[in-house]
């Protein structure tokens, strides 16, 4: 497939999944994890300052706040031992450093935001009034470096997360829901929203910040569909009524309507 396609296991109560990212050179590894011996592959590096990231509004840095209690666990598999990770600290990784990237379309159980540092991001599910889930607001919340960096530019589209998870009730009574998101990156910015209309009739659309998007669908129940079942698809960059770009990729079938 064209894009960068990186699954991510369900979770509940509203955590957002994240997807394995690439270790960046320029944090500071704390884990007790073995060193990085010299003929391990090259490290990317993180996005430099020259990559801007969308700016914020007083009301989505409160957004960032109320999802970061804390700066987050920022973590990369260890090239030693995939099974384990290592965290990491330094520029990039800091409550501070994160902005709201992108925004799905809104819908009857809230919405799914990205948000981002030029380090890393994570996701964070809120509900119809624009509240956290109740495991968004726990404390020291994981993230993930980029998987590919900010500053590279690809073809085609970038999906930086899919997955999801169970959403919060919202009370004794409430019925349960579930969550699935797809979050990534277009390769050209512009545009204002983004429609993935998928070959056996099946589409989705998400508000577009630069080249930011995120993907949602929501359902009844306790389990929504299977991450991993892609479709091929026609993916349409809107400004306005116009078409900024088109062209052919591959997307999660799950979120398609």
């Amino acid at each position: 497939m064209g894009g960068v396609l990186r699954g991510a296991a369900w979770v509940g109560l509203g955590a957002a999944a994240v997807a394995a990212g690439a270790l960046v050179m320029a944090l500071i590894v704390t884990d007790p994890s073995p060193p990085i011996l010299a003929d391990d592959p090259p490290l990317p590096k993180p996005a430099p300052n020259s990559v801007a990231l969308p700016s914020n509004t007083p009301e989505q840095l409160a957004v960032v706040r109320a999802c970061m209690v804390g700066d987050p666990r920022v973590s990369v598999p260890d090239p030693g031992d995939p099974r384990s990770e290592a965290r990491v600290t330094g520029s990039g990784t800091r409550v501070s450093d994160f902005r709201v990237l992108a925004t799905s379309v809104r819908d009857s159980r809230g919405r799914t935001v990205l948000l981002g540092s030029r380090a890393a991001y994570r996701l964070c599910s809120l509900d119809r009034s624009g509240r956290p889930s109740v495991s968004d607001t726990s404390l020291h919340q994981a993230a993930r470096v980029w998987g590919v960096p900010l500053g590279q530019v690809s073809e085609n589209v970038v999906y930086d997360d899919t997955g999801g998870g169970s959403l919060d009730a919202g009370g004794p009574d409430a019925e349960p829901g579930w969550e699935m998101h797809v979050a990534g990156r277009l390769p050209v910015s512009g545009g204002t929203r983004v429609t993935f209309t998928a070959s056996g009739g099946g589409s989705a659309e998400a508000p577009v910040t630069d080249r930011f998007f995120v993907l949602r669908k929501t359902g009844a129940g306790l389990q929504g569909p299977e991450v991993g079942r892609v479709e091929s698809a026609t993916v349409r960059l809107y400004k306005g009524r116009r078409v900024l770009k088109e062209f052919s990729t591959q997307v999660e079938a799950g979120v398609l309507r």
